[in-house]
């Protein structure tokens, strides 16, 4: 904790503004209220959204306070995969299960899926999607229980790391 306390000291010796304090102090409680989040928007290189959209919401509501700051760490970086070609490659049955309402064209236009509104009050469709929903939900806890060895090994490194701020770089 004093590298934390340490890093919100330099933050508050530089802005008036409670917002964006990596410790928000409480009065309940003497240790206060660490703000990760806060310490990588101060100290980290980059803040980005994942799509345009969502940096603009970045920007303009949820961290306006440190855009306001740093408006130069504020980019944007898509992650390069469309939703079609994610659904075709990772829920092959939800996409078997599309192609064979409308075809396949929506695997090149995504305006073809508009096509799928005419099956909105269909019963045995909405039935078929909330059973390859709920198989899909049954796969996920299987693999996460067969993994979960795993899992905890790599929860416990990420909150090791997240402790580990001897490298943080200086601010500015």
């Amino acid at each position: 904790m004093p590298v934390i306390r340490e890093l919100d000291k330099r933050v508050r010796e530089r802005y008036d503004d409670s917002s964006v304090y990596i410790i928000e102090e409480r009065d309940d409680d003497s240790r206060g209220l660490v703000h990760m989040a806060h310490i990588d928007i101060h100290y980290g290189m980059s803040v980005n959204g994942v799509a345009k959209l969502h940096t603009q919401i970045l920007k303009n509501t949820e961290l306006n306070n440190f855009y306001k700051l740093y408006p130069e760490k504020f980019n944007n970086k898509t992650n390069g995969i469309t939703f079609r070609r994610w659904l075709i490659h990772c829920n092959h049955e939800l996409a078997d299960y599309i192609t064979q309402l409308i075809g396949d064209g929506y695997k090149h236009d995504a305006d073809k899926l508009k096509a799928l509104m005419s099956y909105a009050e269909d019963t045995s469709v909405i039935e078929h999607l909330s059973d390859i929903k709920q198989n899909n939900k049954t796969a996920l806890a299987k693999y996460l229980y067969d993994k979960q060895e795993l899992l905890l090994m790599i929860i416990r490194y990420m909150i090791y790391r997240s402790r580990d701020f001897t490298n943080i770089k200086d601010s500015r």
